[in-house]
């Protein structure tokens, strides 16, 4: 997809967990993807979970606002006149919550509105929408070019006039109310069934693709195996690493890639993972299954040592710090947030103890924790045992040691 517009405004740090710490947005030419062909190994181990896959019994997933065909005229200066109501709106609201640390800063609302006002407008007049240009416009000009004075819009200003008054009133994130988050190149929908991706799990994807790369390089037998082996996605939600993995990795010489299984214990983000498979083509290469954690594999001795890499964005967040997250990230499912009591570990630890068993020898872990406290109790726990070696942890884009990576050394499970 040919990249039209990036922007990347890092915001000021609100909190281990906030969606208000860095926006990254990426803006594609909208086009149906060719489905990607199934992936590689024995017909025994791609049906292995047959039984299991998770098969969505009706069309649950959000229309997302892109996906709104945008058949409504609109003035060009109206619409920049609702920009100017909406920043007016976030000015006011910028104003009355001073004294509250978790709200959003007024650049951040502002950047959203553009991304509103981006997501309503035709892809095909984006070339000729620029914000710049929109703000320019005066009643004078428009009349000259009466094909420039009105814009192709997706629903009426009055109903994004709603969707804005929701974001403020209710601090609703403005992924639920486009049902649309942009993350690395990908468009994913989403709603309060699944946690919205931030930009710092993005590079769980990079080591996967490292590791995948060294792997090849090696050359040797054991890499050949890891190269094509399968890859997990444990906890899945929107499906968007699984989604990544699926596109990014190294074709094989007949045009087939890894497979990726994708496990979630909730049907509504099932559901919603299911709708961002076939969205983006990878449905033939990820298999989802609904289950916890390695109970999808707990009948399927097939299964045991058989992955070449393990990735998790587990539930991290300690009980007793659920309510005191910021007003939007208290919007999204308490199931994919709550980490237990104590150091919030229940289903970090659950991941390690069992990742051993479906490792390949020299298979890769990838974690992603709360944060520095978490990430250096799992590296002693990992370190601890006789199956991983090459423990470390690892930093996001703020220097925060958020991340912890192994390798699966050659002990025999037991």
């Amino acid at each position: 997809m040919k990249k039209l517009l990036a922007r990347n405004v890092c915001l000021q740090l609100l909190g281990a967990h906030s969606l208000l710490r860095c926006n990254t947005r990426f803006k594609h030419v909208r086009r149906t993807p060719p489905a990607i062909r199934g992936c590689g190994g024995s017909r025994t181990r791609r049906l292995a979970l047959k039984s299991q896959l998770f098969t969505p019994t009706g069309s649950t997933a959000p229309i997302a606002l892109i996906d709104i065909p945008a058949n409504l005229r609109e003035q060009r200066v109206k619409v920049a006149e609702w920009r100017t109501w909406a920043r007016q709106q976030a000015e006011y609201f910028n104003k009355s919550m001073r004294e509250h640390a978790d709200s959003p800063s007024l650049e951040t609302l502002f950047t959203e509105i553009d991304w509103l006002v981006d997501d309503n407008i035709s892809f095909e007049e984006h070339n000729i929408s620029s914000y710049a240009k929109l703000s320019s416009y005066s009643n004078e000009g428009l009349g000259r070019n009466r094909s420039l004075d009105y814009l192709s819009v997706r629903i009426p200003l009055e109903e994004l006039s709603l969707l804005w008054a929701r974001r403020l009133r209710e601090r609703v994130p403005l992924q639920y109310l486009t049902h649309i988050a942009y993350w690395r190149d990908l468009e994913l929908v989403v709603n309060a069934d699944v946690l919205i991706p931030r930009p710092e799990t993005e590079l769980v994807v990079d080591w996967a693709l490292e590791a995948s790369a060294r792997n090849r390089a090696s050359g040797s037998s054991s890499s050949g195996k890891l190269e094509h082996g399968p890859w997990l996605d444990l906890g899945t939600g929107s499906g968007a690493i699984a989604i990544a993995l699926a596109k990014y990795f190294v074709v094989e010489k007949e045009g087939i890639r890894p497979c990726v299984y994708a496990v979630d214990i909730s049907p509504g983000a099932c559901s919603i993972a299911a709708h961002n498979l076939m969205r983006h083509g990878v449905q033939e290469v990820v298999h989802l299954t609904q289950a916890s954690w390695f109970d999808a594999f707990e009948n399927n001795k097939e299964m045991q040592g058989k992955f070449a890499g393990i990735i998790s964005n587990p539930p991290y967040i300690p009980s007793d710090k659920l309510n005191s997250l910021q007003p939007e990230v208290r919007h999204e499912p308490k199931l994919a947030l709550d980490g237990g009591t104590g150091a919030g570990l229940d289903s970090l630890t659950k991941i390690c103890t069992n990742a051993a068993k479906y490792l390949m020898q020299g298979g890769t872990l990838i974690l992603e924790t709360h944060g520095p406290e978490q990430s250096m109790i799992l590296k002693q726990q990992l370190s601890s045992t006789s199956y991983f070696t090459h423990v470390e942890v690892r930093f996001d884009h703020f220097g925060v040691g958020r991340f912890v990576t192994a390798q699966r050394n050659d002990a025999v499970w037991h």
